[in-house]
């Protein structure tokens, strides 16, 4: 910002067809990533801007951003959450791993508290067998968080979609 304020002297100076065509969408575009987070070119703001609108206020630009992936943009330039068979098959196949390695590390805690341990290298071992799994299980759940929240603006598209049309007076000739 501070670099626009103190170049605003040379901006003033520069062609109107490179203002107009370089500078001005440049800039429209970094204030957007800084603003949302989301890096996209200047024609595809509009889109992102729309769909945050229609989405409605509980949605944060970072719901938006994380779901980003799974975004294309129609024939209308519009923005369409796709989720396609497989990934959604990679989501389940990774929930039902997920939940096996935290059921293995609860296990192991479990069938191992119940026999005397003493030493300091024996509880370390026990650790080390199940804090491993937990930890695969939370990284499997991260690698989630953009199919999930895709899926979640997608049904949410969906419902404002239906109302949307249902809203509309029927044009009757």
């Amino acid at each position: 910002m501070q670099y626009l304020i103190d170049s605003q002297n040379i901006l003033q100076n520069v062609h109107n067809d490179f203002k107009t065509n370089f500078v001005e969408p440049t800039i429209a575009e970094n204030l957007f990533f800084v603003m949302t987070g989301i890096r996209t070119n200047y024609n595809t703001i509009p889109a992102y801007l729309k769909l945050k609108d229609l989405l409605g206020q509980d949605y944060e630009w970072l719901m938006i951003r994380s779901a980003k992936p799974h975004f294309k943009f129609d024939n209308k330039g519009e923005i369409e959450i796709i989720l396609s068979k497989y990934t959604l098959i990679y989501r389940n196949f990774s929930l039902v791993l997920s939940f096996v390695f935290s059921l293995t590390g609860l296990g192991i805690l479990i069938y191992f508290s119940r026999f005397d341990i003493n030493t300091l290298s024996e509880i370390l071992l026990i650790y080390m067998l199940a804090f491993p799994l937990f930890i695969f299980a939370f990284y499997i759940l991260s690698t989630l968080t953009s199919i999930s929240r895709a899926g979640i603006l997608q049904k949410r598209l969906t419902v404002v979609k239906m109302k949307l049309t249902q809203s509309e007076p029927e044009n009757k000739i």
